[in-house]
C-alpha cells in the first residue's frame, strides 16, 4: 500500500485505504471504504455503516460489532441501545425479531451495554449446569434458543425498554405476558 492510499477519516478512530476500513488498530472485515460513513456520533455508543453492514461501537473501546442482519439502506438509530431498519429492530448488535417494526418504539433508552464473545453470550454446554443463579441459567437458555446462530462477539443491553403494539422488551429480551 502506498502512503497516499491510506487516509485517516474525520473521526480519528477510523482510517481507510483502497480496499478496507480500519477501526483503531484493526481491520473491519467485510467493510467497503468507498461507502463507509458514521451515522451516529453522539454519546458513548455510536453507529457506522457501509453498503454491506451496519456497525456499532463504544467510543472508548477497541471493538466494533456488526449489527446482525441489519439493512444499511433503511437503518436508523432510535435511542441506544435500540435501532431499526425496514424489517426488524435491534438492541445493540442483536436482532429482536419484532412482530411489527412499524410500531416499534423506545420507551426507555440507556447508556449501558454489555460486550460479549459468542461463547460467553451463548454459554458453553456445561454453563447451564455450573451457573448457580437461576436467573443466569434462564438467561443462557434464552440466548441459546433465540440466538444459536451467532458466531461473533455481540454488544447488547439488559437495560432500556421498548415495545411494539403487542410485545414488550426489557433490554434485548422479550418480556412474557406484557398485558396488551
Amino acid at each position: 500500500m502506498r502512503k497516499e492510499e491510506f487516509k485517516t477519516l474525520k473521526y480519528k478512530d477510523f482510517a481507510r485505504d483502497n480496499t478496507r476500513v480500519y477501526f483503531k488498530s484493526g481491520r473491519i472485515e467485510g467493510s467497503d471504504p468507498a461507502t463507509f460513513q458514521i451515522i451516529s456520533d453522539n454519546g458513548r455508543f455510536r453507529y457506522a455503516k457501509d453498503k454491506n453492514h451496519v456497525y456499532v461501537y463504544a467510543r472508548d473501546d477497541w471493538t466494533i460489532y456488526k449489527v446482525i442482519h441489519a439493512d444499511p439502506t433503511s437503518f436508523e438509530v432510535i435511542g441506544f441501545p435500540y435501532s431499526k431498519d425496514k424489517t426488524d429492530a435491534y438492541c445493540g448488535s442483536l436482532p429482536l425479531f419484532v412482530d411489527d417494526v412499524t410500531t416499534f418504539q423506545v420507551t426507555e433508552s440507556t447508556g449501558s451495554a454489555i460486550e460479549s464473545s459468542a461463547d460467553v453470550f451463548l454459554g458453553g454446554n456445561n454453563d447451564l449446569i455450573d451457573t448457580s443463579s437461576e436467573y443466569e441459567r434462564n438467561k443462557l437458555a434464552y440466548n441459546r434458543k433465540k440466538y444459536a446462530f451467532i458466531t461473533e462477539g455481540v454488544i447488547y443491553s439488559e437495560d432500556g425498554a421498548a415495545r411494539t403494539d403487542t410485545l414488550t422488551y426489557a433490554g434485548y429480551r422479550l418480556e412474557p405476558d406484557a398485558g396488551f
